[in-house]
């Protein structure tokens, strides 16, 4: 948990408190913290739940940002990415250097942690796989659930595949949600790691509007040690923490979506209105699916930049053929002699694919006929 209160200036002592999610920061009404003051840019600074704790951001801001931390004055514009990991008892200052803006913060221990039942390293997946495929008839089905989702290419499509095949394994299961790594072009450095929803299906109910909180008790663990958790009945055992008990899980297995070393997301399933629990062996399965999952979501981000470059090209591309269109019907003009003999040279060779030179002083218009 995190506390920011402005310590001075209009709107002194203002706080906002939050658990999860990022905080902004600056003088626009949608900020969650505003702070009245010209010097302050308008989305000023971010504050961001990062995995290993608050993480400052500050956004391109006009005046920057800086953090008092005991003795020492911390420049974040400074820093790589614009960003600092925060501690208890660090001071903000936004805006004008000689006169900012002082925001204290205060960091709070967060709620107990998921008593976990079931835990899965990412390294044992090959030993899972072997003890879950040695039933024939779960084998084929791996092998079937393997090729629908490797078949998906756009994202959504990756999503419905994997959700129906947890479905058809997971009869408890209710939800399915995935929450991928966020990507961005800023420079190595960065310090907070944001990992987003992107998307949530509902047993017979397709795709979900509702906002789906990822549970944050078991997706530290998934993150920090590269593992597959299982929480059984997870509204009591779970410590009962913020995130479950708004959403309601009985039950939730949360596995790491990874390529390489890097994790590039977090495959959550829920159980929140069916009986019972879930087992370990639905931790093994899903762990195994699991692997062609992370696969497919790195092969569908790929797809998607690919799309998003072809895009751009192609506006590119109609719009430098447009230009050169405008060049070519602004071309030259005159009724001379000299131009008549000009224009009758031209037509000899403008549709062969002759070298042509052409000579002329500084501004007759050489570029203007060789295009």
């Amino acid at each position: 948990m995190i506390r920011l209160e402005l310590a001075a200036g209009p709107g002194a002592l203002r706080t906002v408190e939050a658990r999860e999610g990022a905080v902004r920061l600056g003088r626009s009404p949608d900020c969650e913290l505003v702070v009245d003051a010209l010097h302050v840019s308008g989305v000023h600074a971010t504050v961001t739940q990062a995995t290993d704790g608050w993480v400052l951001r500050d956004l391109q801001s006009t005046n920057g940002t800086r953090v008092l931390r005991g003795p020492d004055r911390l420049d974040v514009g400074e820093r790589p990415a614009r960003e600092l990991l925060l501690a208890d008892g660090d001071v903000l200052e936004l805006g004008d250097a000689d006169h900012p803006i002082p925001v204290r913060v205060a960091l709070g221990a967060d709620e107990e942690t998921a008593r976990i039942v079931e835990v899965r390293n990412v390294g044992e997946v090959a030993s899972v796989e072997a003890q879950a495929t040695a039933d024939r008839a779960i084998l084929q089905k791996l092998y079937e659930a393997t090729k629908g989702i490797s078949g998906a290419l756009e994202l959504d499509a990756v999503i419905d595949a994997i959700a129906a095949q947890v479905f058809g394994f997971l009869p408890r299961a209710t939800h399915v949600t995935v929450a991928l790594r966020e990507e961005d072009d800023d420079p190595p450095g960065r310090v907070a790691v944001r990992y987003v929803p992107v998307g949530t299906r509902v047993r017979g109910g397709g795709a979900s509007s509702e906002p789906v909180p990822i549970t944050r008790s078991v997706f530290k663990k998934v993150v920090a040690e590269r593992s597959a958790v299982l929480a059984a009945d997870a509204a009591r055992d779970v410590g009962q923490t913020a995130s479950i008990m708004g959403a309601r899980i009985l039950s939730t297995i949360g596995v790491p979506l990874w390529h390489g070393d890097e994790i590039v997301g977090v495959l959550q399933v829920d159980n929140r209105a069916s009986s019972g629990v879930f087992k370990a062996g639905d931790l093994d399965l899903v762990l195994v699916l699991s692997q062609a999952a992370s696969s497919a979501f790195v092969h569908a981000r790929l797809f998607q930049r690919v799309k998003v470059a072809e895009e751009r090209q192609r506006k590119e591309n109609t719009y430098l053929k447009g230009r050169e269109r405008s060049r070519r019907e602004g071309g030259p003009i005159g009724d001379s002699p000299a131009m008549h003999s000009v224009f009758k040279q031209l037509k000899k060779v403008v549709d062969t694919r002759v070298t042509v030179l052409i000579e002329g002083e500084t501004g007759t218009g050489k570029e203007l006929i060789a295009s």
